[in-house]
């Protein structure tokens, strides 16, 4: 059995290395990245990757900060989430063939919540699992 200090660091190492992936795949030029969807939709496949990374992004964070009270989760997760997800997407504004896009960023925005809605179902799931 793990113990919750153990169960915490673990989750933790797996938030940072989760953010540093998402730093990562933000600093790389655009030109060998896959686009998905097409060029006669205005909607962009890649938007549900952006959803799907911050939703993970935020399900990571608030297990890692699971003994914490739930306001001060939230609280921090919708600051840290914000921030992080504003300066990927405005750094992108400084790498060769990348620019900055607000519907990347509304979807970036759109999975904090979302991620809240998954951490819930998840200690439903698996109680045990929780702490």
């Amino acid at each position: 059995m793990i113990k919750p200090d153990s169960n915490r660091l673990i989750w933790g190492i797996l938030f940072f290395a989760w953010s540093c992936l998402i730093i990562l795949f933000s600093a790389l030029p655009d030109d060998g990245l896959v686009k998905l969807g097409s060029e006669n939709s205005d909607f962009r496949w890649d938007y549900l990757e952006h959803l799907s990374v911050f939703t993970l992004f935020s399900f990571l964070l608030l297990q890692w900060r699971n003994a914490d009270p739930v306001r001060k989760r939230i609280y921090l997760l919708f600051i840290s989430g914000i921030l992080f997800a504003s300066l990927t997407e405005l750094s992108q504004l400084f790498i060769e063939s990348r620019s900055f896009n607000y519907v990347d960023l509304l979807f970036n925005f759109a999975g904090l919540p979302l991620g809240i809605v998954f951490i819930q179902l998840f200690h439903k799931i698996f109680p045990r699992s929780s702490t």
